[in-house]
């Protein structure tokens, strides 16, 4: 009897901790998917789970659009596009760290609530809401 409690109890442990450890991993946590408000307030964007997105910054006043698709590769490089295919596809490489995108002069840096976008030098910070 002892031995079957001690059995039960140890899987109930082991059972929680893979729960746990999977609860951590990935899920929404570290997704772009959402609404992020630029640390100044001035720009929202938005990325949808369908691949759709909102992203004002890359506006192109000459076709009056922006872009307004996205993926993210394998190795966690972000694509932006447009749906009319007057804009060039831009391209973000993900970086592990806030210093290592700066050093990079380029990509982009993610971390829960946290996105970090640099093009042309320009450094552009959001907040998940």
């Amino acid at each position: 009897m002892k031995k079957s409690i001690k059995s039960s109890l140890l899987a109930l442990v082991v059972s929680l901790a893979i729960i746990l450890s999977l609860t951590g991993c990935g899920g929404s946590g570290n997704s772009i998917v959402g609404t992020w408000s630029s640390d100044d307030g001035g720009e929202v964007l938005i990325f949808e789970k369908d691949g759709t997105c909102s992203v004002p910054f890359t506006y192109d006043g000459g076709w009056l659009e922006s872009c307004d698709r996205y993926s993210i590769a394998k190795d966690g490089t972000l694509f932006l596009s447009s749906s009319k295919g007057n804009i060039d596809s831009e391209r973000y490489v993900k970086q592990d760290s806030e210093e290592a995108l700066r050093k990079e002069g380029g990509g982009y840096y993610l971390s829960k609530d946290k996105l970090v976008i640099v093009d042309f030098r320009t450094v552009r910070s959001y907040t998940r809401q």
